[in-house]
């Protein structure tokens, strides 16, 4: 198993934290397998920094490309995840 760090941009992490989004499309240039777990790090492309937020999910299903009917939709370098959020955190405040 292995942790993979990941920017997520805030649409889609709050799409995986309220349930509505159970996958992920990456690049596999990193070998993810099921069981592995993704740090999602929300990133906010305005500031260009992260928010604070960060969720965690495992990976419960890897579609490759070249994998039955739908890794022929896949291009070579691209991977489809389900996910299963595990935990969610936001920042401490300060004040």
């Amino acid at each position: 198993m292995k942790v993979h760090e990941l920017k997520c941009w805030p649409e889609s992490f709050e799409a995986i934290v309220w349930n509505r989004k159970k996958h992920e499309v990456r690049n596999n240039d990193r070998g993810y397998e099921c069981g592995d777990l993704l740090l999602l790090r929300c990133w906010d492309p305005a500031s260009e920094s992260y928010n604070g937020l960060w969720a965690l999910a495992e990976v419960t299903y890897v579609q490759r490309a070249g994998e039955g009917p739908a890794g022929s939709l896949l291009t070579a370098d691209a991977v489809v995840m389900s996910i299963r959020l595990v935990r969610l955190e936001y920042p401490v405040s300060s004040s």
